[in-house]
């Protein structure tokens, strides 16, 4: 007699694996960017990266931000995906950095002392969850944001980022929405005003 195994756990952990793999698309094929004209994202002065995101939630865009410094490490002049528990805070050893497309290129210090280039792919390590700019299974506590159509402090079910409590100085750029910001059909801009998020 032959026996037949079940395939009910295989099929779930298929499932399990096209979920993480959605969850870890490139933010700026999962809904961010919708900039016109230039790069999708602003590099800020602090190492911190800014855009406007679908949240997936309520059919709203929101302006949302991370810290670089969160995700990236500087490997002997060479720029990575920071690792888990790896200490990350590129910023303090590359200088001139830039986004030239996808991409954040900079002169990135070496152990001998000398600097190189070195570029890396943001939309390779930065994905949109629910709104927020996210890398790592992290987001930033410097813009929180909040889903208009859900009560206040209301979070999404399931699993959760860790939250990083990395400083950036973005307030002003978040209250000048770019003229070249455009939506497609269904979307509107977050409403939320700035002195309800900083209560």
């Amino acid at each position: 007699m032959v026996n037949f195994l079940s395939l009910a756990p295989l099929k779930g952990l298929i499932l399990a694996f096209c979920a993480a793999k959605v969850t870890q698309a490139g933010f700026l094929n999962d809904g961010c960017g919708f900039i016109d004209d230039g790069p999708q994202f602003t590099l800020r002065s602090d190492g911190s990266i800014t855009t406007y995101c679908n949240d997936k939630i309520c059919s709203t865009v929101t302006f949302t931000v991370i810290n670089l410094n969160d995700c990236i490490t500087n490997v002997f002049g060479d720029l990575q995906p920071k690792e888990e528990g790896q200490y990350g805070n590129f910023w303090k050893s590359c200088k001139d950095c830039r986004i030239e497309g996808t991409y954040i290129k900079c002169q990135c210090l070496k152990h001998d002392g000398s600097y190189k280039e070195s570029s890396l792919n943001v939309d390779g390590i930065v994905f949109n969850w629910n709104g927020y700019l996210a890398c790592h299974s992290q987001v930033s506590n410097c813009y929180p944001m909040l889903w208009q159509c859900k009560p206040k402090n209301w979070w999404p079910e399931g699993w959760r980022p860790s939250i990083v409590d990395t400083p950036c100085d973005i307030w002003q750029a978040a209250m000048m929405t770019p003229a070249e910001l455009t939506l497609p059909p269904g979307l509107t801009l977050s409403t939320d005003l700035m002195s309800e998020r900083r209560a």
